[in-house]
């Protein structure tokens, strides 16, 4: 894994990883942040309920507690939260100035896709 990042950093390659719920993406990326010194972004979690389905979707900064809401469940299905994307869309700002290092983002989904502003700031 070492050596997989040394290339990567060395010739400023992008990494996308893909998988199903679960299956332990975010996870890899924490452990790859770990390794470089320098790494920021942003995590996606969703907050559950006891039936498995998600009653909201969350943004937070690693190593940070704050956390934004950018999608809230109801009878429509999740539904995008403009605020939370807002400050979601900050956040990254602050990370891809801040970052010295790997900038890891740990999904972009149909939530995140709807979000133009957001979008950009990814694409920056």
């Amino acid at each position: 894994m070492r050596s997989m990042w040394k290339y990567l950093n060395q010739n400023d390659r992008h990494l996308l990883l893909t998988g199903s719920r679960g299956a332990g993406k975010s996870t890899l990326m924490r452990q790859l942040a770990g390794w470089q010194g320098g790494a920021d972004g942003i995590l996606t979690q969703a907050v559950r309920q006891p039936d498995g389905n998600a009653m909201e979707v969350q943004l937070r900064r690693m190593g940070q507690e704050e956390t934004c809401i950018i999608g809230r469940g109801g009878p429509q299905g999740m539904q995008p939260v403009e605020a939370g994307f807002a400050r979601g869309a900050e956040l990254l700002r602050q990370c891809r100035e801040e970052c010295a290092g790997l900038l890891i983002i740990d999904e972009i989904g149909f939530l995140e896709q709807q979000q133009a502003e957001f979008l950009e700031e990814i694409w920056h």
